[in-house]
This record gives structure tokens, sequence and C-alpha cells, in this order.
């Protein structure tokens, strides 16, 4: 999922946490990029 699995973010919280926020950002801007997607769509 992440593309450095090498970076140790298990022995560092720091990264760790990074990672999910990243992740987060991730699902949160493909989701607004399909709501979008859907309302152009449907408003064309």
């Amino acid at each position: 999922m992440f593309e450095t699995p090498t970076r140790g973010t298990a022995r560092n919280p720091i990264s760790a946490s990074a990672a999910t926020a990243y992740a987060v950002r991730l699902v949160a801007r493909d989701a607004g990029a399909a709501l979008i997607a859907g309302a152009v769509a449907s408003g064309a």
C-alpha cells in the first residue's frame, strides 16, 4: 500500500502516523474526485 515500506514505520510511530495520514488523504482525494466526476456527469 505504501511506496516506501523499508523506511522503518514499525519502529517509528511518527512515520506510521504520517503513512496513515497519507493513506487517509489518498482515500479522501479519490472520494472527492469521484464525487466531482459524478456531479459533472449528472450536470452534463
